[in-house]
């Protein structure tokens, strides 16, 4: 065993939140899921459909912040899949998001805001 196990390795926090989400894949076929969790690098997300590791898609996160609508749009890697009993749980790394939307995540999951 090493030292390491159990402790947590992400580069930047997390913070629990539904968030309605729409992915999009390269045959332009859109799934609806929801956040469980989101960073300023990437989400979990909880969806009916199984993606591919390494898979390029198309997100967009509907947040509702302070009872303000926020669109975060990114292009997204697949990072991992979990197959559930009933859906999948597919994190991402985003690629992409614009500069107000990385911060805006930033502050979010370090509960600056």
């Amino acid at each position: 065993m090493s030292e390491d196990q159990g402790i947590e390795q992400r580069r930047h926090p997390r913070r629990g939140i539904k968030w309605k989400v729409l992915i999009r894949d390269k045959a332009k076929e859109v799934v609806v899921g929801r956040t469980v969790n989101v960073s300023v690098s990437g989400a979990l997300i909880e969806v009916s459909h199984k993606y591919s590791l390494n898979e390029a898609v198309d997100v967009q996160i509907s947040a509702v912040y302070l009872g303000k609508s926020i669109k975060i749009l990114s292009r997204a890697v697949v990072r991992h899949t979990v197959v559930r009993t009933s859906d999948f749980q597919i994190g991402i790394e985003f690629n992409g998001l614009k500069p107000e939307m990385a911060q805006f995540l930033d502050d979010f999951a370090s509960g600056v805001v």
